[in-house]
């Protein structure tokens, strides 16, 4: 199955969900989400990928059921076909609308292409969230989506050695090649959050937690997630 095709279920499964036939006021269920922030090679696909794993292993289906992840491509994928956006759209409660817009307003202003696409990006990330049961990977997810939940807001590290085989691995390059290629994907992404939204990447108090992932498995962070949506939702 294709990303687009996955994404197009995970949205018809979605729509199903919220169609009840009560009033729109009080028909949405508010599922979580989960934000990945990233150290490049800290491995947030093969941690989001295992999220999705041991959330199917859990009881509760209604919470933990069908979860989709959404990195780059994805979200891009979404902001290039408007008839998505416009289903994103038609899974939103009017309060999570106006909060949405009352946020783009801020940013929504003449600009350059790429600026303007970026907030396209950001808008699809805050729908998205909106959606729930959604693991959103990089994009800005944690600051796009602040103020929205119930959530879980993570940041990976991990050693630049160990980044830097990681990345050499994954992309068959040479040692001083990934670290140059670490350096500028750090580098690139913190300048995004900072130009858009203000804040330091690194900061840790802009996560409800910081992992690195060269001393905790990819496992234990998901096992870790799942309680707390657990804990977050029985709250709400």
């Amino acid at each position: 199955m294709t990303q687009s095709e996955s994404f197009q279920r995970f949205l018809t499964t979605q729509l199903a969900d919220h169609q009840t036939g009560e009033p729109p006021a009080t028909q949405r269920t508010v599922h979580p989400f989960v934000t990945i922030s990233r150290e490049a090679g800290a491995g947030a696909h093969s941690l989001a990928k295992t999220m999705v794993k041991v959330f199917a292993e859990q009881d509760d289906e209604e919470l933990f059921g069908t979860w989709q992840v959404f990195d780059r491509k994805l979200c891009e994928y979404v902001v290039e076909d408007p008839r998505l956006e416009g289903a994103l759209d038609d899974l939103l409660s009017e309060a999570y609308h106006s909060r949405a817009e009352a946020f783009f307003s801020q940013l929504l202003k003449p600009a350059p292409d790429q600026e303007y696409v970026m907030t396209r990006v950001f808008r699809a990330v805050r729908s998205l969230a909106g959606v729930g049961k959604v693991i959103l990977l990089g994009r800005g997810g944690s600051n796009a989506t602040r103020g929205m939940g119930p959530s879980f807001r993570i940041r990976l590290v991990a050693p630049l050695d160990e980044r830097v085989k990681r990345i050499a691995n994954q992309e068959h390059i040479d040692e001083r090649s990934a670290r140059e290629r670490v350096r500028r994907l750090d580098t690139s992404r913190a300048r995004l959050i900072k130009r858009h939204f203000g804040a330091a990447i690194d900061d840790p108090l802009e996560y409800d937690a910081v992992w690195n992932t060269a001393a905790v498995g990819y496992e234990t962070i998901a096992e870790a997630t799942a309680a707390v949506l657990r804990r977050r939702a029985a709250d709400r």
